[in-house]
């Protein structure tokens, strides 16, 4: 099975005035054209700069989406979530505060030409599709989030999920977008903002593969694969390796 991953679009981005909106299309583009040869694909976070994007953004995520002739998942990645809390009218007219929605939550309601499935949750899925195979699906959380939907704290929440692969052995994979100890970054601190999230010590020791956005410089740390960005967003490193990996498993 061959799993085409990519993710950090970051459609809306802009650094040193620079407009990176017609550059992502093209990249974004040549992935969906390349994902014909996959069986799945995996979008493994920071789809947007911004938990509010613009119009133009989301018209162009939309349309890209819409070409893919393959399943997958999407997954919220730290520049993706909302944040903070908004107020609103529970039962017996009460108030509650809840976090603020994400980007990707337009996308659930979205009917694309296959099943593109949003993941906000860690846990483990079944694939879409019907291809009766398993994985980790780990997008960031915030404590916010943690705390509302789980009674939680996010480090507890993305534990639990770590464990839960480990013990169910049907597992295929890995993807998340969390840190990751000892990796390098580069100069992009205008691009990443750091997720104070780190994937949890327990997945230097699972039997699969464990595929991370979020670091947008190509690296491997262990046993986890950094695809890194599908752009150059850190001019100082230009000359980088840049775009999307597939994984066979």
């Amino acid at each position: 099975m061959k799993i085409l991953c990519t993710g950090d679009w970051h459609f809306g981005l802009s650094v040193g005035g620079y407009d990176f909106h017609d550059d992502l299309i093209r990249a974004v583009q040549a992935i969906v054209d390349a994902a014909d040869e996959a069986d799945m694909i995996v979008v493994y976070g920071d789809v947007f700069h911004t938990s509010t994007p613009s119009p133009r953004s989301y018209e162009a995520v939309l349309a890209l989406l819409d070409e893919l002739t393959v399943p997958g998942f999407i997954l919220v990645g730290n520049h993706d979530i909302g944040v903070g809390t908004v107020t609103r009218w529970g039962f017996e007219d009460k108030r509650q505060r809840i976090p603020t929605p994400h980007a990707l939550e337009p996308l659930k309601r979205f009917r694309f030409r296959v099943p593109l499935q949003v993941v906000d949750a860690p846990g483990v899925y079944e694939a879409p599709g019907g291809m009766n195979k398993e994985f980790l699906l780990v997008p960031y959380v915030n404590d916010t989030v943690a705390q509302h939907r789980w009674q939680s704290t996010a480090p507890e929440i993305v534990q639990w999920a770590f464990e839960e692969a480990s013990r169910s052995g049907e597992v295929k994979a890995a993807f998340c977008h969390l840190d990751v100890e000892g990796a390098q970054v580069g100069s992009e601190s205008a691009v990443m903002r750091g997720s104070r999230l780190s994937i949890p010590p327990i997945a230097q020791h699972v039997i699969f593969p464990v595929v991370n956005g979020h670091i947008h410089k190509r690296q491997v740390v262990g046993n986890i694969l950094m695809p890194g960005s599908i752009v150059a967003t850190d001019f100082s490193d230009v000359d980088g390796v840049w775009g999307y990996m597939m994984l066979e498993v």
